[in-house]
Parts: structure tokens; C-alpha cells; sequence
């Protein structure tokens, strides 16, 4: 399946904007490169909140481990192209699971970590899966029970999967079919025209208003089109260490950690931020070049951060953001938002506030970058609404689809149109992990209301603030 109209495809390929990669072949590449090098490593506290005991990989096992749940899936009959699921928790097994989806010719659709029963009854419907993969639970979250409930009304889901003791009857056991060796060696799956521009994946964009979220299809050249902002702007090259706090299903955790991890070959550190003294201490451990976090922890975060890494990838909800100390973030701050999860918008710091965005084209890395996105404004009744094409941008599906415009411009969200209507700021993206939390925590009434406080508290006290609990910073 194409993932991109094909006059939006010859532009970018015309432009440089494209390859032939696919996110599997950098990961066998990876793999023959450097197969002893650790590659990909749990949160070291997994098994309090996951029971599981935390797993750290090299290039080589991990590669051994996609191979051996690719070829599961070929082997239970999982054709190209069909859609798998994941409800699941930024872990070993999910990426593992992620990259199986690839290698086998798969369309990956991970879910956001917090929907509820009937969010994710909804979100099953709209994709249509033929396997659906989950985890028993993530803190107080039954994820297993959830998806089994949800799986039993969406027609041509014939598989539900689950990582975890005591799963309930209905959901397999995926790690242990891996302990057994998994499948036989996955075939290669033959595609007639570039790999690199078929779909790889579906998520779920934020909601803006609308009855339900946005849908976004995106292929391996629009992943790594939409991780290069982060990449140049943190210098992320050979070898780089990285360590993010976000799930695995949506644009921060895949476009920004997921895919440069990839690209570049290093260490991929994986967190559950259950509260900022957790990853504060995961962060002084491991000592990474590039830690993600939402923006507005990241100045407390760092006062607790003995050794600073290189490089901050701060996550915004909007692109506005009050004016705040940058301390020991001086220099080493890049702000990266995502217009209503359909793209990633990546600048480095220099002062208070971060900057505004351009009307027009959005270059990676400042000027005489490559230019990765174009931005347009649409004044409507209703106010500013931001539209994007370019080759790191997502191809809506379903709802929201029918407004593309015939030169290729998609509706990314209201925005707020600074004077002299040049620069723009988002009033909408990566939500704070806080405010997912608490939201959560409010419509559902589980224990981790708890721990998810107002997150304008970790900027101004120094005792140790809970991010939140079994969410992930963003969709």
C-alpha cells in the first residue's frame, strides 16, 4: 500500500527528499555494522510497574528476536499489508514488536497508552486490525483484559497477543513463543515499486476539536523525512545515546526517538515516567547525549541532572510557551512541536521564549537546510487554521482526509497568527505528560490520580513532582 499520493511522491524524490530504506533495513544494517554494541534498553524499574523484569539488547539478539516474531507472523498467516495493533508501553518487547511488523511487510498501528476501554474500541474499529498485541498492565491499566474486550467487536481481528504473566484466557503469549524461538525465518516481502514509500505505519493525531482524532498513515521516508529536524538540530550522528520517556505511538515517540535511534546506530534507553525523580535518576545512570521531555519540566529536570546530556529535545503542546529561565538547559535546548501530530517542527533555543514558526517553508536546521515542510494560513470564521505538505508530513486517512487541497496542503489545527502575519505559533501538539495523566485519571478514577499533579508544579519546587502515571507524554 502506497502511503502518499504519487504526484506528493515524485515532488519529494525530485526534491532529494526521498530513498529506497525501509525502517527494517536500517535495522539489518545496524545489525552487520555493529551487532555487540548495546542497542535498546528497558526502563530499569520495568518490572514495578509492567512485571517484568527490565531487558537490555544487543544490535545482533535484537535482530535475532525481530527476525523470530516476523517470521511468526508471516507464519500465522499475516499478509503484507495487513494491520496490527499495539496497545502497549515504551518496552523492549514493543519495539521488538514494532520492527517484526516491518520486517514481515506489516502496517503497524500502536494505539496511545491511555485510551480507555471505548477509546480503544473506537480506534480498533476505525483501522480494522488483523492482530492486536498488548501488555497485561502498565501500573494500574489492565491493557490485555482492555484489548481482548474491545477485539470482540471489530470484524477480521482473528489474533489477539499479550507480554506478561497471568494473561487471561483468549490473549497468546507472545513471550513465550519467543523463549521457544518464534517462527521460521521471516520471507521477503516483494514490493514492485520503492519499499521506502509504502505505508508502515497508522497513528492517531490529536483530537482538535473534531467527534474523533485524526488518522495518519505514514511510510519509512516520511518517518525519517520527519526525524531529520530533531536529528540536525541535536547533532544526533553515529553511535548517539539517546533516552525518551514517550510511548511508541505517535509522532514524538517514533519520529523522535524511535527513528533516529535507528538512523544513527547507538543506544536507545526506554522510560516509564511515572514521576520526574524516576527519570531523573534513569537520565544520572545512563548518562545519555539526548534526553526527551516535555518542555515545561525540562529546566526542573535538569537542575536534578548531575551530568547534563548534549542535547534537550523539549516537547511542546503549542509553539508559544511563556518565557521561562533556561538555566543549565543554555545552549543545549532544542524546542520540537508537532502540529497536530502530523509533523515535527525541530529549533534550537536561543532565547526565553521559543520562536515563533515561518509562514512558508520550514528548513531543517535554519537556513539552507532542506526544506521538510511548507506551512500555509487559512483564516476562517472560527479563526487561523495551519495547513503542511511536504515530505515529512503525514498523509491524513478517513476523517479530515476530504480537505486536502489539490496542491497537496493538509489541515494541521488552529494556530495563533503573530503580527505582520509572517510567523505563527501552535495553540495545540505534544501534550504535557501531566496533563494527559490527570485527564485520564479524572474520566476514569484509578489510582493514578494519585500522582498526576499540576505539572506547573516541577518548575517551582524542588522535591521530586510526578510527571504521571502509565501515560505517555504524548499520542
Amino acid at each position: 500500500m502506497i502511503a502518499a499520493d504519487p504526484a506528493r511522491l515524485a515532488r519529494h524524490a525530485a526534491a532529494g527528499l526521498s530513498g529506497t530504506a525501509t525502517l527494517d533495513r536500517l535495522l539489518a544494517k545496524q545489525a552487520a555494522a555493529h551487532p555487540d554494541a548495546l542497542a535498546l534498553a528497558d526502563d530499569p524499574e520495568r518490572a514495578a510497574w509492567n512485571d517484568l523484569p527490565p531487558e537490555r539488547l544487543s544490535w545482533r539478539a535484537l535482530d535475532a528476536r525481530v527476525d523470530a516474531l516476523a517470521g511468526f507472523f508471516q507464519m500465522i498467516g499475516l499478509l503484507p499489508d495487513a494491520v496490527v495493533a499495539l496497545h502497549a508501553p515504551p518496552t523492549v518487547d514493543t519495539v521488538v514488536t514494532l520492527l517484526a511488523v516491518f520486517r514481515a511487510g506489516l502496517i503497524a498501528a500502536p494505539l496511545p497508552l491511555l485510551s480507555s476501554a471505548e477509546e480503544t474500541a473506537a480506534q480498533l474499529a476505525r483501522i480494522r486490525p488483523s492482530a492486536l498485541v498488548s501488555h497485561r498492565r502498565v501500573e494500574a491499566l489492565g491493557l490485555a483484559d482492555t484489548a481482548r474486550a474491545a477485539a470482540a467487536d471489530v470484524p477480521g481481528l482473528r489474533f489477539v497477543f499479550g507480554f506478561g504473566p497471568g494473561l487471561s484466557d483468549g490473549v497468546l503469549d507472545l513471550g513465550t513463543m519467543l523463549r521457544f524461538g518464534g517462527g521460521a525465518v521471516p520471507g521477503r516481502v516483494a514490493r514492485a515499486d520503492n519499499p521506502a514509500d509504502h505505508a508502515a505505519t497508522l497513528t492517531f493525531g490529536a483530537e482538535d476539536g473534531a467527534e474523533q482524532p485524526a488518522l495518519h498513515r505514514r511510510s519509512a521516508n516520511q518517518w525519517i523525512a520527519t526525524a531529520a529536524g530533531p536529528m540536525l538540530e541535536a547533532r544526533i550522528g553515529p553511535g548517539t545515546t539517546l533516552l525518551s520517556p514517550y510511548a511508541l505511538s505517535g509522532v514524538a515517540g517514533i519520529g523522535a526517538a524511535l527513528v533516529p535511534w535507528l538512523l544513527s546506530g547507538g543506544t536507545l534507553h526506554l522510560h516509564h515516567c511515572r514521576d520526574m525523580a524516576g527519570l531523573a535518576a534513569h537520565i544520572g545512570a545512563v548518562a545519555p547525549d539526548i534526553v526527551l521531555a516535555p518542555a515545561l519540566v525540562v529546566p526542573a529536570l535538569a537542575a536534578r541532572v548531575a551530568t547534563p546530556p548534549r542535547a534537550w529535545l523539549a516537547l511542546h503542546r503549542d509553539g508559544g510557551g511563556a518565557a521561562r529561565p533556561l538555566g543549565d538547559t543554555a545552549g543545549r535546548l532544542i524546542d520540537v512541536s508537532a502540529p497536530a501530530e502530523a509533523t515535527l517542527v525541530a529549533r534550537r533555543r536561543i532565547e526565553a521564549r521559543p520562536a515563533a514558526l515561518p509562514v512558508g517553508p520550514i528548513a531543517a536546521a535554519g537556513e539552507g537546510g532542506p526544506v521538510l515542510a511548507e506551512t500555509r494560513i487559512a483564516r476562517t470564521a472560527s479563526g487561523a487554521r495551519l495547513y503542511l505538505r511536504g515530505a515529512a508530513v503525514a498523509e491524513p486517512v478517513g476523517p479530515g482526509g476530504a480537505e486536502v487541497l489539490a496542491d497537496g496542503f493538509v489541515p494541521a489545527g488552529p494556530v495563533a497568527v503573530d503580527a505582520g502575519g509572517e510567523t505563527f505559533r501552535l495553540t495545540g501538539g505534544v501534550p504535557e505528560p501531566a496533563a494527559v495523566a490527570r485527564t485520564a485519571a479524572e474520566r476514569r478514577g484509578d489510582r493514578m490520580a494519585e500522582l498526576a499533579r499540576p505539572a506547573a508544579r516541577a518548575a517551582t519546587t524542588p522535591r521530586p513532582v510526578p510527571a504521571k502515571a502509565g501515560a505517555e507524554p504524548a499520542r
